[in-house]
């Protein structure tokens, strides 16, 4: 606030406005949105369809950052998983 000693925050005379602010701000955070189909993930290639979904969400703010970063740190450990797996299965293959 111009002029003032404190901020917006913290300046006494602007509690009200900060209390409408704060309040508009949770209003604005809550909306209605449907839960998504679950999605089968067997393969690497799943999970670059997965990861294309949540790029075009994000792109069309129906998704958060905190959303679509969680789904990437998860699809991370999963792609990880999956060449484990693959591994393991050809090295396996291979012995038998």
């Amino acid at each position: 606030m111009v002029g003032e000693e404190l901020c917006f925050s913290h300046n006494p005379k602007a509690e009200n406005a900060k209390r409408e602010a704060v309040k508009k701000g949770g209003e604005a955070r809550k909306r209605e949105r449907g839960l998504l189909e679950p999605v089968d993930i067997k393969s690497r290639k799943d999970v670059i369809a997965l990861l294309e979904d949540v790029i075009n969400r994000m792109r069309k703010e129906k998704m958060t950052y905190q959303e679509a970063n969680s789904i990437k740190s998860l699809s991370k450990i999963l792609v990880d998983l999956l060449k484990e797996q693959k591994f393991h299965d050809d090295a396996n293959g291979w012995r038998a």
